[in-house]
């Protein structure tokens, strides 16, 4: 199973019938479903609850609730969509991304799947069982908002999943309509039960959000390294389906608002009181804005503070795994910052960023015939300068940014900011328009990443 593993992380961007079936694979393997008929009552034993992956991925079915309960199509749908061969109603595309995510770690993940119709009262034994997103629980009789998070380091299992049928469910749960959204949400939350990182020093768990305890995809929030969590957990999400509320480039041509909660008590010495350091930079406040919020057009925003918001990230990352057409670029990625992302005090972004720069030069564009190597390591850097404004124009700054110093050991990316950059700038139409094919797509041809008929992917051994 390991070395399947490997195999699929290194053919992350490949859809064919036994690639497709070693992705079935790896997630009848892995993901460990329990169903919970009840969540008002005492959570019963493993073994009454687990799901029968089995049977469904044959094409069966199942005799309990999970299954002959109406209020649980949703949930059916999805243990279909991800343990069936598609040809007999699977979704590849899911299954695909959902083995590349599990890839990140290799371990098992619980998922458990809640009834949570009725109006119901969680017992407290339920595990991840969240009501207290925003006003979700609370607008929706207290069904379960999807939720993960990570065990203490073990050596079999990495995290757990909670969702309910009620989201799963038609109509808008808590703004995800359609099908293809909500599985997104499911492929986002995987993903936070392979990630870890530290809340920043000073900064109290539940404050990471604000004192609101909840974000928004336009929020600025306290936590950089909470922002960037989100982010990463949303790229892999878009893989799968890309929610066009989530492009961010809308919001730049149009020059619209991010926001920051207004925290009467956030004291200026604080740096996580983000509304004083805007104020402090001269940003200007536009009205109208949500009700105890602070609202900034986005151009105005500077660099160092724009990374508090998790649409930065997701789009950016988001883009390279596009642009080079595999996920396996980002897998790899975390895989070997893992240690420097849970290491307290640095930016959690930082270390994946630079992996993922090397990982990028050491990529091979197969449509080369002489297997030349490309100029990827720009990619990861034009990305985060198109996502930050045009913001990023120097090593200095990127070094501000991040938190560290770009050294000789990183890839030497000095000719972005002495050349590509400007190619990158030039292929705008204008300064006000930020247009993701017309200018990272013409970058990616220019950088010999990608051509019309770039073939599928490989990775090659960093020099």
């Amino acid at each position: 199973m390991k070395r399947l593993l490997l195999m699929l992380v290194v053919l992350g961007g490949i859809l064919t019938p036994n690639a497709e079936a070693a992705y079935r694979d790896i997630i009848q393997e892995k993901l460990v479903f329990y169903y919970v008929d009840n969540p008002g009552a005492t959570l019963p034993s493993p073994t009454l609850m687990e799901v029968d992956k089995r049977t469904i991925a044959r094409g069966g079915n199942l005799t309990t609730p999970l299954w002959t309960n109406a209020d649980n199509a949703g949930l059916k749908d999805l243990l279909k969509a991800l343990l069936k061969d598609p040809a007999r109603g699977g979704d590849a595309n899911l299954q695909r991304t959902v083995a590349n995510v599990i890839g990140i770690s290799g371990k098992k993940v619980h998922v458990y799947l809640y009834h949570d119709t009725g109006n119901l009262t969680k017992d407290t034994s339920m595990l991840v069982y969240c009501t207290n997103s925003g006003a979700y629980g609370a607008a929706n009789s207290n069904a379960s908002w999807p939720c993960a998070s990570m065990y203490e380091p073990h050596p079999v299992f990495t995290g757990l999943i909670g969702i309910g049928a009620h989201f799963f469910s038609s109509g808008s749960r808590g703004g995800y309509s359609t099908t293809s959204e909500k599985r997104m949400v499911f492929v986002h939350e995987l993903v936070h039960t392979q990630t870890a990182y530290q809340i920043e020093n000073g900064l109290a768990d539940d404050k990471k959000y604000g004192t609101d305890e909840s974000h928004s995809v336009r929020e600025m929030i306290p936590s950089k390294n909470s922002a960037f969590n989100e982010g990463i957990a949303n790229a892999f999400g878009f893989r799968y389906h890309r929610v066009n509320s989530f492009n961010i480039t809308g919001v730049f041509n149009s020059n619209g608002n991010l926001w920051v909660e207004d925290d009467a008590a956030c004291s200026s010495a604080s740096t996580f009181c983000l509304q004083d350091r805007l104020s402090g930079a001269s940003v200007a406040e536009q009205t109208p804005c949500l009700a105890n919020h602070k609202c900034y057009a986005i151009r105005d925003v500077p660099v160092d503070i724009i990374l508090h918001n998790e649409l930065i990230t997701s789009n950016l990352l988001y883009q390279v795994m596009n642009q080079f057409d595999n996920n396996a670029l980002l897998v790899e990625a975390v895989q070997r910052a893992s240690t420097e992302m849970g290491t307290v005090g640095n930016y959690t972004f930082m270390p994946v960023f630079k992996e993922l720069t090397k990982g990028c030069k050491a990529y091979i564009n197969p449509s080369n015939p002489t297997g030349a190597k490309t100029k990827g390591m720009y990619m990861p850097l034009a990305a985060l300068d198109f996502y930050t404004g045009y913001k990023v124009n120097s090593k200095a700054t990127l070094a501000r940014i991040l938190g560290t110093t770009w050294g000789a050991t990183d890839t030497n990316i000095d000719a972005y900011f002495s050349s590509h950059r400007a190619t990158l700038m030039g292929y705008r139409t204008n300064a006000t328009t930020w247009d993701e094919a017309a200018q990272l797509g013409r970058l990616a041809t220019h950088l010999n990443i990608r051509t019309a008929t770039t073939p599928t992917a490989t990775i090659a051994t960093e020099d």
